[in-house]
């Protein structure tokens, strides 16, 4: 189940098979000023307050462009149940989800593994899919946004003066991508594309097709690659002036 949160509508849950049900209304801007939503998914690592405050650092250089942001959480009601209360008392965090996984016995029966060859634990792998794809559809079927940035509670990241190479409609832009040598991994850790492009990048379909294309990877990056290319949506990468997952994410 997800259970959804916005300011003045409370905590409601909602079941996520009816998302896509919803009317859909594209509304992009007139004027030059895009409506950026800052998607921040994932477990809040190492704690709520260092999330929060790389959410608002985001939030702040798309003020700083002169754009609008709109501050998006997802996350597992596990661990984080206990930050709930406190991140909906945040008056601009605009939305927060809130959602049950599978149980760990289900993912490892639809993934036919518990570790990749190479060591990924599948379940984290099944989580971030599973989360993402969920999240991105209740940001896409709000109609309200030109560009999704989808980044993590747990990474220290800046685009500075390189904030405008990051927009272009119609590509998924990340921090590295496949090299035309074709040997390389497409950057799970952030994006930045238009809402129905980060949707379609991470639809990884249902519960069994997430598992085939976990089970068939050799890396925790191929299942992006291969939603993807399924899209057909090219990637590129642009660079920043700060990229860091913080160390202290697992203590």
């Amino acid at each position: 189940m997800l259970w959804g949160w916005s300011h003045g509508c409370g905590l409601t849950p909602v079941w996520h098979t009816s998302i896509n049900r919803h009317p859909r209304k594209r509304c992009r801007s007139k004027a030059a000023i895009m409506r950026v939503a800052i998607f921040m998914r994932g477990p809040f690592r190492p704690n709520l307050d260092s999330s929060l405050e790389r959410a608002r650092a985001l939030v702040d250089e798309v003020k700083a462009n002169g754009d609008q942001p709109a501050l998006f959480f997802a996350t597992w009601l596990l661990e984080d149940r206990t930050y709930a209360e406190a991140l909906m008392r945040q008056p601009d965090v605009d939305h927060a989800l809130f959602i049950e996984p599978p149980s760990d016995q289900t993912i490892y029966a639809l993934c036919g593994m518990e570790r990749l060859p190479l060591g990924n634990p599948t379940k984290n792998m099944f989580y971030q899919y599973y989360l993402s794809k969920i999240g991105l559809q209740v940001v896409d079927s709000l109609g309200l946004f030109d560009f999704v940035i989808h980044s993590r509670p747990d990474m220290d990241i800046r685009l500075g003066k390189y904030y405008h190479h990051w927009f272009e409609a119609g590509r998924y832009t990340t921090i590295h991508d496949i090299p035309p040598d074709g040997e390389g991994i497409v950057n799970d850790q952030f994006g930045v594309a238009t809402p129905i492009d980060m949707r379609a990048a991470w639809n990884c379909g249902t519960l069994e097709e997430l598992g085939a294309m976990i089970g068939s990877s050799e890396v925790a990056e191929d299942p992006l690659r291969m939603m993807l290319e399924k899209a057909g949506l090219k990637s590129r990468c642009a660079p920043t002036e700060k990229w860091a997952l913080d160390p202290r994410r697992y203590g």
